[in-house]
């Protein structure tokens, strides 16, 4: 699977995720260690980009894209993204489209330490517990 990684995007992560190229393209349903949103409400239209310095063994599928950063996903994910994935920084958001549409207008992007990344966790589930 590839995906395009649009000019407003490249530069936009160039900013966030300065020391970590390893990104994980994760789905935010609550179906995985990064995901703070539970509920069926948010199954396969709530995604978020976890940099990280180290791969992680639950995110095994590669993406291919013209960029120095190293984009995983997992099977969990697999489904929901089809071909001519890209990923576009469009109002002040990243935006994750396919030959479908658009799959989520507000991906969020998590750049922090492992430790740092499920500190984060904690605390959006707290606040995201209601979300559903």
């Amino acid at each position: 699977m590839k995906i395009v990684i649009k000019d407003a995007a490249k530069e936009k992560l160039a900013e966030s995720v300065k020391n970590n190229n390893i990104l994980l393209i994760n789905a935010d349903d609550g179906s995985n260690k990064y995901s703070h949103v539970g509920g069926s409400c948010s199954i396969g239209d709530k995604f978020q980009i976890i940099a990280l310095k180290q791969k992680d063994a639950d995110y095994q599928i590669p993406l291919e894209s013209d960029t120095d950063y190293s984009f995983f996903i997992s099977k969990i994910e697999e489904p929901f993204l089809g071909d001519g994935l890209t990923l576009d920084f469009d109002h002040n958001n990243f935006v994750l489209k396919d030959n479908g549409g658009v799959i989520d207008g507000v991906v969020s992007v998590y750049a922090g330490t492992d430790e740092e990344n499920q500190a984060d966790k904690k605390e959006r589930q707290t606040q995201g517990s209601h979300d559903c």
